[in-house]
């Protein structure tokens, strides 16, 4: 079918493009996962304001003896001790009081950076939106100059087949 309507099967729409081309851009892919990234070192900088809780275990022998002499009044003359197992377990809880302001920074540094990247994706984004645009009306202007050149060699057609019947008469 020819014609300034005709459009082949295998048309997309510019709104089908501008889908695609954000599901496929590698920039946009890029811009958001660095984006995402920020994103967590904003919590990275926030839990270090948070306390920290810690555990640490211990295990050994004791290969020593060692003697305690005790007063004849609690029956017993002397305990012995050592010469086995010993083991230690502390649990520790540490909150920071005061660094010089150095986690406040480090948490407005980090938000600062994270809402730098959400304008670097909306920056990439609008770039991408304009060349999906831009190629999509170029595609559209091509298209009318290739429908335009057939219409124009339909009526040069017909042209010929006047002059040609005119100079048969």
């Amino acid at each position: 079918m020819t014609g300034a309507l005709a459009q082949p099967e295998t048309a997309w729409s510019l709104a089908r493009c501008e889908k695609a081309a954000f599901d496929i851009s590698p920039v946009l892919s890029a811009s958001r996962a660095q984006a995402e990234a920020a994103q967590a070192g904003v919590a990275i900088a926030r839990s270090g304001m948070l306390p920290t809780v810690g555990i640490t275990g211990r295990a050994g022998y004791v290969t020593e003896t060692m003697k305690l002499e005790l007063p004849p009044a609690l029956g017993a003359r002397s305990i012995e001790f050592g010469d086995g197992s010993s083991t230690d377990l502390m649990l520790g809880v540490r909150a920071p009081l005061y660094r010089g302001g150095k986690l406040q920074a480090d948490r407005q540094a980090a938000v600062a950076h994270w809402q730098a990247t959400q304008a670097e994706v909306a920056t990439d984004s609008l770039g991408l939106l304009l060349q999906v645009r831009q190629a999509f009306f170029a595609a559209l202007g091509a298209e009318a100059v290739a429908d335009a050149a057939r219409q124009g060699e339909l009526r040069l057609g017909r042209y010929l087949r006047d002059v040609e019947s005119n100079l048969a008469v």
